[in-house]
């Protein structure tokens, strides 16, 4: 079974199940879910693998080009399991009893119990482990997390606010539930807050906490990556709509920040329903506008795939996504005239009459009679004798028939005429 496992990652976009957990989470993703629901998942996967998370995240909805390798996604893992070594290793050697009077003055002010001062503690290791005067850890603004994941034995880590909160996120997973945490966001920042502190992570220290910041749950950190803004000196690639679609629906469901997620979910649904017109897709294009529920997107799919399946000759398929107009019926109107006018050309007159009718255009009517008369007087041929009148029979009264309904007094004239020899 383990190794059905191993060849199924083996072809597939995943580098990890891990990996393979969130990309079915997302592709399962709609406005319309259990936002409690989601959430908890996220604090599950977070809590499972928060690593794997970003470094997926980023690599489906950033597009860098160095995550396309499975490979290369691999390596930070290991990379990550490198810091925890190295982590460790700093905690076993670590002096804590400075940490006794710091931690002790922020119990006894705040009425701590010894659960929550165990925790402190430990996040303040974490904060001297990253801390700047170590060499460790540099800040450097809209970086990708891929600059964070290395062998800290070897390469300095760089990272923003929101991946060193990430990383932070991490260490404390191993020991604690991450859902203790919360993080709070003044503006254009990030950082941990836990029982009214704010922990700075980029700094390594504990302060106040800001009062322009937003206290948001833990989860949020997964939209706050997904939001950032992607490092430029990493060359990027194209990110699939249905991509962006998925990390939209993702921080529509999670985000505080309604107003910049609404507006990213709404371009989301645009770009993956222009996508699929480009490529004639129409089924999904529709699909897509009702799943987002805006009628302007509606009848954008609506108009543009009844004008393709007109031009097409596809009346049946025009005339269904004219349904899905407001302006429906004059839609089926174009579609009625445009039909007729397809049928008329390829001399299928009596269909054509039948739509003209429809339409009350008379003068078109009038066209195919004139049509069928043209085609009918083509039997008759060389004309010498009566005889050869009389074995026209049927022509001559269908030309008869005809040139009545075109109202052409010549041609009633003509026939009729004609038909005065079919009685001698």
């Amino acid at each position: 079974m383990e190794f059905f496992k191993k060849l199924s990652l083996f072809f597939s976009q995943y580098a990890n199940t891990s990996e393979k957990n969130v990309g079915k989470f997302f592709a399962r993703l709609n406005e319309g879910a259990n936002r409690h629901k989601i959430h908890q998942y996220i604090i599950n996967y977070l809590q499972e693998d928060i690593i794997s998370f970003t470094v997926f995240t980023e690599y489906k909805y950033k597009g860098y080009n160095y995550l396309k390798s499975k490979k290369k996604r691999l390596n930070l893992y290991e990379n990550a399991l490198a810091i925890v070594d190295d982590f460790n290793n700093f905690e076993f050697s670590y002096d804590a009893s400075n940490l006794a009077n710091e931690i002790a003055g922020l119990a006894v002010k705040n009425n701590f119990s010894d659960s929550q001062i165990e925790r402190l503690i430990y996040l303040r290791k974490i904060m001297a482990y990253f801390s700047p005067e170590r060499g460790v850890y540099n800040y450097k603004h809209s970086s990708t997390f891929g600059e964070l994941l290395k062998d800290p034995a070897k390469f300095m880590l760089v990272g923003d606010c929101n991946q060193i909160v990430s990383l932070y996120l991490y260490l404390y997973s191993l020991r604690y539930c991450i859902d203790d945490l919360k993080l709070i966001s003044p503006p254009n920042h990030v950082a941990i807050y836990y029982l009214g502190i704010q922990i700075e992570a980029t700094m390594g220290r504990f302060t106040s906490p800001d009062p322009d910041g937003d206290i948001l749950p833990i989860q949020e950190i997964a939209t706050i990556n997904i939001l950032d803004v992607t490092d430029s000196y990493f060359k990027t690639h194209k990110i699939e709509p249905k991509s962006m679609l998925d990390a939209s629906r993702l921080a529509f469901l999670v985000s505080s920040n309604r107003e910049i997620v609404k507006k990213n979910l709404d371009t989301a649904y645009l770009n993956i329903i222009i996508d699929n017109i480009n490529k004639n897709n129409y089924p999904l294009a529709i699909n897509f506008a009702k799943q987002s529920k805006k009628i302007n997107l509606i009848e954008y799919v609506a108009h543009k795939a009844t004008i393709y399946f007109d031009k097409k000759h596809n009346f049946k398929e025009a005339r269904k996504y004219a349904s899905y107009s407001i302006d429906k019926k004059e839609l089926l109107k174009q579609i009625v005239r445009s039909e007729a006018n397809y049928l008329y050309k390829n001399t299928k007159y009596s269909g054509a009459i039948k739509l003209y009718n429809s339409l009350g255009d008379v003068a078109m009517v009038q066209n195919c009679y004139l049509a069928l008369y043209a085609f009918e007087q083509k039997k008759l041929g060389k004309i010498i004798s009566v005889d050869d009148i009389k074995r026209q029979s049927a022509t001559i009264n269908s030309m008869y028939n005809y040139a009545k309904k075109t109202g052409n007094k010549d041609l009633i004239k003509y026939s009729t005429d004609l038909k005065k020899y079919l009685k001698k």
